[in-house]
């Protein structure tokens, strides 16, 4: 998913846009106020964007669309904060990324996907820093790249790339 944030003092704060996994389709936009969420504007079916909704202490669910009417995210939120499972998908459908937040920190298994449906990368999170097990892989399913994070810190062992012997990972 690709952002473009700003920041004021090293919070965010302002808008943030949320595009597709192509760059250029806005799906959502957040404004934030001192790091808090406090509206939305979705991407309606046509492409039109809607007018900015309070993000409330209620459960609440936003989605956002494709020009073509095809569903582009969405996004939960309770008690004024991201609480759920984000999903962010391609227009042809097929999921793009799966990401579970819990009072606004990202826990969990994040899975982000290739185009055609398998499995890019499943990163595990806890209290919004990488915790656990990373694995990038092949279109086919083998196993591109693993390693493993304590607390945002590589710790043990990392596998690169089986081809190449890179660790970088080029985005689906």
């Amino acid at each position: 998913l690709f952002q473009d944030i700003t920041y004021i003092d090293g919070d965010r704060t302002g808008a943030t846009q949320y595009y597709a996994p192509d760059g250029k389709t806005l799906l959502y936009e957040i404004l934030y106020e001192n790091v808090m969420p406090v509206s939305i504007s979705c991407a309606q079916k046509g492409g039109k964007m809607s007018d900015f909704v309070m993000i409330g202490t209620e459960e609440q669910t936003f989605k956002a669309y494709y020009p073509n009417g095809a569903l582009g995210a969405v996004v939960p939120f309770h008690n004024g904060l991201f609480n759920g499972t984000k999903s962010i998908y391609y227009p042809n459908g097929q999921a793009y990324l799966t990401i579970t937040f819990a009072n606004n920190l990202t826990e969990g298994t994040a899975v982000q996907y290739y185009e055609n449906g398998q499995v890019y990368s499943k990163t595990e999170y806890k209290e919004d820093q990488q915790h656990g097990e990373e694995i990038y892989y092949y279109p086919n399913g083998q196993i591109r790249h693993e390693g493993h994070y304590y607390y945002d810190t590589a710790h043990g062992e990392l596998s690169l790339d089986r081809k190449s012997g890179s660790a970088g990972m080029p985005r689906p």
